[in-house]
């Protein structure tokens, strides 16, 4: 399987199982949402963040054209959560989908 094949099956993946959710000032898109332990959070955030953090803390599995960034504040399920981290999925050399950390 080539990087532009994963990408589209993962693609199809999210935006099948995935859940809604919206970036303040844009519009919605898709991911899928998970809880992840403290000790898994440390792998993506530096531990003086993680410390302040509220919990749960959450990793979304998102499209590899996913444009949201680090900081930026969100919207799912009724919750705000900021961005605390954003990391590129790659395969081959390309990136075929992208984790953030949120809290």
């Amino acid at each position: 399987m080539n990087a532009l094949a994963l990408r589209k099956r993962l693609k199809a993946a999210i935006q099948r199982a995935g859940e809604p959710y919206t970036p303040f000032g844009g519009a919605p898109r898709v991911a899928v949402f998970s809880a992840i332990n403290r000790s898994a959070t440390l792998t993506y955030v530096p531990i003086e963040v993680v410390n302040e953090l509220d919990r749960p803390i959450l990793m979304a599995h998102a499209p590899w054209d996913d444009p949201t960034a680090k900081g930026v504040s969100l919207t799912w399920r009724a919750r705000t959560l900021k961005v605390q981290a954003v990391m590129d999925v790659r395969f081959a050399g390309e990136t075929v989908a992208r984790l953030f950390v949120t809290a």
